[in-house]
């Protein structure tokens, strides 16, 4: 990553950043830029919004801008609504979340079991008709 502007705005409580990431294969998500940023800049990934990614064609390179908050407070007051929804990250399951997932996919299962069952009896009804 190399930062090639860094533009402060005190009215505002924030800083525009703008930089180069390097990358292989497709372009970056948003997190993990986020992720990349918060390191280099040694802030909280929550006061971080990427504004733009412009990715180079033919290179291995995008342009990120973004806006680095002292406040998350303001942060929020200040941006768009979807762009909060954009840096929105997916919850982690908790052990509850997971036997909820599981459990109705295991009823599932035993429907099939039932509905084969009338299946195999007209089967052996035939066979004793015989």
């Amino acid at each position: 990553m190399n930062i090639t502007k860094q533009r402060e705005t005190p009215l505002l409580g924030r800083t525009r950043v703008t930089a180069l990431v390097e990358n292989e294969g497709p372009t970056p998500s948003r997190h993990t830029i986020q992720d990349s940023l918060a390191k280099e800049l040694k802030v909280s990934r929550e006061n971080i919004i990427i504004k733009h990614i412009f990715p180079r064609f033919g290179s291995q390179a995008v342009k990120v801008i973004a806006h680095i908050y002292k406040d998350p407070q303001k942060l929020k007051k200040l941006e768009n609504e979807y762009l909060l929804k954009k840096h929105e990250r997916p919850e982690e399951e908790t052990p509850a979340q997971e036997e909820q997932a599981q459990a109705p996919a295991a009823e599932p299962v035993e429907e099939k079991a039932t509905e084969e069952q009338p299946a195999e009896e007209a089967e052996t009804q035939e066979q004793k008709g015989d």
